[in-house]
C-alpha cells in the first residue's frame, strides 16, 4: 500500500505547472489550513514528543500572500512551520529520495507540495511557474532557500538560492524570514521576522538582506536557548562528534542505508569559487621552498576540509550505523 501511495505521489510531483494541482485543491487547502496545521501540531506533540515554542510571530495581512523563507537544519523544521502558520502555503520540496521512503512527505503533500529536482534545469524552471500559479491563486509559498540542511559548524546560514527573490519580483509579494531552532531536546523554537520587500532591491542586495535576516534570527535563538558545555566533556575529536550528531538527525528520515549522500549533501555556491575547488588544480602546482610560504595556509585548510568532509563521512559510516 505504501509503495502504491508513493508511486502516485511521484507522478503528481512530476506534473507540469498546468496539471500539478487543481483550483479545487488550491481552494480546499486555503480554506482548511487551520485543521491541517492543528493536526501537524498534535502529531508532533503526541507521537514525536516535540513541543513548539514561538519566540516571535509578526502579524501578517490576512488578505496578502507571502513567500515564507526559512532556515533548514533538522528533521521537524518544515512540520513546525506548518503547525504554526496562519495561512496555507505550498512547500517547495527537493528531497527526491523521500518521495519514496518518507511517510511525512504524504502529509506535506496534503498541505501543499511542489517537487523540484535541484539538479535539473527544467525542473527548477517549472517549479517557479508552479509557485507563481499558487501565489496567483491566493495561497502562499514556503521555501528553504539554503537548498539543503545546514550542516556547517561555522555558518549560521548557507548561501541562498534566488527563488524567494525571483518570486518576490515576479509577483510583487513580500518575503517573510523564518528561523527554526532545535537545541537537541524536544523543544522546537520558531521565530517569524518582519516581511521584506525584496522586489525593491537588486538581486544580490536582496539575497544579502534575506540571508542576514535569517542568520541574525538564528543567532539570537542559539544565544537564548542553547546549552553551554565544556569542550573537555566531549571525548575524542569534537568535529567527528558533531558529524555523528548530524548523521543521527538525518537517520530520523529513515533513508536507505545504501543511499549515496553526494546528491543530498550538495552545497549551493552561487557561481563563486570555493576553496574546495582548489583540490581540482592543486596537484598541478609545483610547491617548493620558494613558494611554500604562499601555499602553506591553504594546504592546511584543504587538509582540514578533507579530514572533515561530511559527504565522505556519511557515505562511509551511515550504512554501518543505520
Amino acid at each position: 500500500m505504501k509503495k502504491l501511495i508513493f508511486k502516485r505521489l511521484e507522478k503528481l510531483a512530476k506534473k507540469d505547472a498546468n496539471n500539478f494541482t487543481t483550483k479545487f485543491g488550491l481552494t480546499i487547502r486555503r480554506l482548511f489550513h487551520k485543521p491541517i496545521s492543528l493536526t501537524f501540531k498534535i502529531i508532533l506533540r503526541i507521537i514525536y514528543k516535540q513541543k513548539i515554542i514561538i519566540d516571535k510571530k509578526v502579524k501578517l495581512d490576512k488578505d496578502k500572500t507571502y513567500v515564507f523563507a526559512a532556515n533548514h537544519s533538522f528533521y521537524f523544521d518544515g512540520a513546525a512551520i506548518i503547525a504554526t502558520a496562519d495561512r496555507n502555503f505550498y512547500s517547495l520540496f527537493g528531497a527526491t529520495e523521500q518521495l519514496h521512503v518518507e511517510i511525512r512527505t504524504l502529509f506535506i503533500w496534503i498541505y501543499g507540495l511542489i517537487y523540484v529536482n535541484r539538479f535539473d534545469k527544467k525542473s527548477r524552471k517549472d517549479s517557479i511557474l508552479k509557485m507563481n500559479k499558487v501565489l496567483e491563486a491566493g495561497n502562499s509559498i514556503l521555501i528553504f532557500p539554503e537548498g539543503r540542511w545546514n550542516d556547517s559548524e561555522n555558518l549560521l546560514c548557507q548561501k541562498l538560492f534566488r527563488g524567494p527573490y525571483t518570486l518576490s519580483v515576479q509577483n510583487k509579494v513580500e518575503v517573510v524570514p523564518i528561523s527554526v531552532y532545535n537545541d537537541n531536546s524536544n523543544n522546537i523554537y520558531i521565530s517569524y521576522g518582519k516581511p521584506l520587500k525584496l522586489y525593491n532591491y537588486e538581486k544580490d542586495k536582496a539575497i544579502q538582506i534575506l540571508r542576514d535576516s535569517l542568520a541574525t534570527m538564528y543567532y539570537n535563538q542559539i544565544e537564548k536557548h542553547s546549552s553551554f558545555f565544556n569542550r573537555n566533556e566531549i571525548k575524542g575529536d569534537i568535529h567527528f562528534h558533531y558529524m555523528d550528531q548530524r548523521m543521527y538527525e538525518y537517520s530520523k528520515a529513515k533513508w536507505p542505508s545504501n543511499y549515496c549522500w553526494d546528491d543530498e549533501l550538495f552545497t549551493y555556491k552561487a557561481g563563486d569559487i570555493d576553496i574546495d575547488d582548489v583540490w581540482k588544480d592543486i596537484g598541478k602546482i609545483k610547491i617548493d621552498k620558494n613558494n611554500i610560504n604562499k601555499f602553506i595556509g591553504i594546504l592546511k585548510e584543504l587538509e582540514q576540509r578533507k579530514k572533515y568532509d561530511f559527504k565522505k563521512y556519511m557515505n562511509e559510516n551511515y550504512k554501518k550505523k543505520y
